[in-house]
C-alpha cells in the first residue's frame, strides 16, 4: 500500500510539473523569443525533464505533439523511448506507420521493440478494419513476448464487468484480496483489490452478492488472467436483501445460531469491554443507565467506526484484538453496540466476516444494534440480542437494592446451613470421642484384668515354690538333728555328709527366695510399665478433645467447613467462623 501511494503521489507531482511546463510553453508560443519552448519534449533536455512532458501529454492527449515525440526515438535514455511509446500508443495514428517500423528496426531495447510491434499491430488492425483487410502474417514470439503484447493491448482498457462474488480472500494481512465473479453460467473470472479500494465500499462483501466493477485485465507471472478491480458497484438493494437472507440460511445451516452454543451472561460482571463509536449516542445512553442501576463496574472502551467507507475492515481489525484484550484485562462481558440508523446504515454488521468474528469471540457476548425493529446477523450470533444500548446496559447490572436483598437472603441461607453443619459437626465429634474412650477403656480394663490374673498366678506359683523349700528345708533340718541325736557322731563321714546337707539345704532355701524377689519385682515393673503407656494414651485421648483445647483458652477457626491452620489456606473474601468454648462468631478477613 505505501509503495502504491508513493507512486500515485509521483504521478500526480510529475502531471502538475507536466502542467506547469506545458503553461511555460503556451506562454513562449506567444513570444518567440523565450528559451522555454526550446525545452519542451527537446532531445538534448535531461530524461527526468522528458518523463514529466511526456506524462502530461499522455495525461492531456495531446495529438500536437506527436512530431516532437517520434524525435526522441533517438534519445539516449531507455526510459524516455519507452515513455515516448507509450505516448505514441495513446495518440499515434495510422499516418505515422511507416516511422514507427523504421524506429523498430532501429531499436535495440527488447522491451520498446516488443511496446513498438504492440503499436504497430495496433495502427494496423486499425487500418485493417477500415478497409476490410485481414491481416494474416504471423511472427514467433516467446511466452513472454506474448504475454507482454497482451498486456500491452488490455493495458489501457478499462472494463465494467457484473457478476456474483464468491470465493473471497484476504492476503498479506488485509491489504489484498481475491474474489471471483460468476455468471449464471458458472463462467468463473479471478479479480483482486487493494485494501483501499474495499475499504471505500460502504456494504458488504459477502459472497454470493451480485455486484458491478470496474477495473482493467492483468496477467500474472504465471500467465494468468486476472481482472484488477479499481471499484465495487452494488446492483441494487433488492440483491443486497436477496444476498442477506441467503446468507443468514446458509450460516444458520453451519449452525452459528444455534441456542445450544450461547453463553449464559453473567448478572453480576467486574469488568465490561464496550465496542462502540467513540462519539456516539450509544455510549452515553450505556453508561447512564450503568450508573444509575450499580456502581463499581470497570468498563473499557474498544472505538470503532459503525458506518460508512472502511466501517467494515475497521470492525473486522478491532474485534481480532478483543480476545487479547479480554485475556489481559479479564473481561467478564463483551457488549457490541450503536444506535439507531437506516437499514443501510446498520448493514455492516449484517457482514459475514463481522459475524464470524464476533463469533469467535472469547466472551459472553451481548448485541445491542439500532432499535426493537432492527435485527442484524450480528445480533442472532451474539450470546444474548437487546434491543438498545440502554437494555443492554440494564442487561449486565442488576439494581444495588437486588443486589443487597440478594445477599442478605445469601448470608441468612449460609447461616442456616452453617449451624445445621455446626450441629451435625458437634454430634459427629462427641460420637467419635466416645467411641474412641469406650474402646480404649475397653482395652485398658482387659489389659487390667489379664495383668491382675497373671500376677495371681505368679504369687500363686512363687508361694508353692516357697513352701516346698521352706519344707523341704525343715525337714532336712530335723533329719540332720535325728541322726545326730542317734548319735552318729562318731561316724566322722557320715558327720560330714549331714553337714554338707543341710548347707546344701540352706543354699536351696535362699537360691529360691531370691529367684522369688527377682521374679516378683520383674513382674511388678512390666505391669508398671503398662499401666504407664495406659496412662500416657489416655492423657494424650484427652488432649485431643477440642473441648479440652477451648477449655484452656484456645479458638478454632474454620472457613467453608474446613480448619484454617495458616495464612495462606484464608480465602480473604469469605468469612471466618471462630468457635471458643461458649459459643461461635462470624468474622471478616482484613485484607492488606
Amino acid at each position: 500500500m505505501l509503495d502504491l501511494f508513493a507512486t500515485e503521489c509521483t504521478t500526480v507531482d510529475t502531471v502538475i510539473k507536466g502542467d506547469k511546463e506545458m503553461g511555460s510553453s503556451l506562454e513562449v508560443k506567444k513570444n518567440a523569443k523565450s528559451n522555454t519552448f526550446d525545452k519542451f519534449l527537446s532531445i538534448d533536455a535531461k530524461a527526468k525533464e522528458l518523463l514529466g512532458q511526456i506524462a502530461w501529454v499522455i495525461t492531456q492527449r495531446k495529438s500536437e505533439y506527436i512530431e516532437s515525440i517520434i524525435n526522441l526515438r533517438s534519445h539516449s535514455s531507455v526510459a524516455v523511448r519507452r515513455k515516448s511509446i507509450e505516448a505514441l500508443q495513446i495518440i499515434a495514428d495510422r499516418d505515422i506507420i511507416d516511422i514507427i517500423k523504421e524506429w523498430q528496426n532501429n531499436e535495440y531495447d527488447r522491451k520498446a521493440w516488443l511496446m513498438l510491434e504492440s503499436l504497430i499491430d495496433k495502427l494496423l488492425n486499425t487500418i485493417s478494419s477500415r478497409n476490410g483487410i485481414i491481416k494474416d502474417d504471423i511472427k514467433v514470439f516467446t511466452v513472454g513476448e506474448a504475454l507482454f503484447l497482451i498486456k500491452q493491448k488490455l493495458a489501457y482498457k478499462v472494463f465494467e464487468i457484473e457478476g456474483e462474488l464468491g470465493q473471497i480472500n484476504t492476503f498479506n494481512e488485509g491489504r489484498v484480496s481475491y474474489f471471483s465473479l460468476k455468471d449464471s453460467q458458472d463462467i468463473s473470472l479471478s479479480a483482486m483489490a487493494t485494501a483501499g479500494v474495499i475499504s471505500r465500499v460502504d456494504f458488504p462483501l459477502n459472497e454470493g452478492l451480485v455486484v458491478r466493477v470496474i477495473g482493467s485485465f492483468r496477467i500474472g507471472k504465471n500467465g494468468r488472467l486476472y481482472l484488477e478491480v479499481s471499484k465495487i458497484n452494488l446492483t441494487g438493494k433488492g440483491e443486497l436483501l436477496r444476498n442477506l437472507k441467503k446468507l443468514k440460511e446458509r450460516l444458520e445451516k453451519e449452525g452459528l445460531f444455534e441456542v445450544s452454543r450461547k453463553r449464559e451472561v453473567p448478572e453480576l460482571p467486574r469488568k465490561i469491554l464496550l465496542i462502540a463509536s467513540a462519539a456516539s449516542a450509544a455510549i452515553t445512553d450505556f453508561s447512564k443507565v450503568l450508573e444509575s442501576r450499580r456502581g463499581g463496574l470497570i468498563t473499557y472502551l474498544l472505538p470503532i467506526k459503525t458506518q460508512g467507507i472502511g466501517a467494515e475492515s475497521e470492525i473486522l481489525n478491532q474485534l481480532d484484538r478483543v480476545n487479547d484484550i479480554t485475556n489481559h484485562y479479564n473481561i467478564d462481558t463483551i457488549v457490541i453496540t450503536r444506535g439507531g440508523g437506516s437499514k443501510e446504515d446498520l448493514f455492516v454488521f449484517n457482514s459475514e466476516r463481522v459475524v464470524r468474528a464476533v463469533h469467535r469471540l472469547n466472551r459472553p457476548t451481548i448485541v445491542a444494534i439500532g432499535h426493537e425493529r432492527d435485527n442484524t446477523l450480528c445480533e442472532l450470533v451474539a450470546d444474548l440480542r437487546c434491543a438498545t444500548p440502554s437494555q443492554a446496559a440494564e442487561a449486565v447490572s442488576l439494581k444495588s437494592s437486588v443486589v443487597v436483598n440478594g445477599a442478605i437472603r445469601t448470608i441468612e441461607i449460609i447461616e442456616n446451613d452453617l449451624k445445621m453443619k455446626i450441629e451435625k459437626y458437634k454430634v459427629f465429634i462427641r460420637n467419635i470421642f466416645q467411641s474412641i474412650y469406650y474402646y480404649m477403656e475397653k482395652r485398658l480394663s482387659q489389659n487390667y484384668l489379664i495383668c491382675q490374673r497373671i500376677d495371681i498366678i505368679i504369687k500363686d506359683l512363687l508361694f508353692n515354690i516357697r513352701e516346698s523349700s521352706t519344707d523341704s528345708f525343715n525337714i532336712s533340718s530335723k533329719l540332720v538333728q535325728l541322726k545326730l541325736h542317734m548319735r552318729f557322731r562318731q561316724i566322722p563321714s557320715t558327720y560330714h555328709l549331714l553337714q554338707g546337707l543341710q548347707y546344701r539345704n540352706r543354699n536351696m532355701y535362699s537360691y529360691s527366695s531370691t529367684h522369688y524377689l527377682n521374679s516378683f519385682n520383674k513382674i511388678k515393673s512390666k505391669i508398671q510399665d503398662v499401666v504407664y503407656s495406659t496412662s500416657i494414651l489416655t492423657s494424650r485421648l484427652e488432649k485431643l478433645d477440642p473441648k479440652k483445647v477451648l477449655e484452656r483458652g484456645y479458638a478454632m477457626i474454620t472457613q467453608n467447613d474446613k480448619l484454617c491452620s495458616s495464612i495462606e489456606s484464608i480465602d480473604k473474601n469469605e468469612k471466618l467462623t471462630i468457635e471458643m468454648l461458649d459459643g461461635k462468631i462470624l468474622s471478616k478477613v482484613i485484607k492488606n
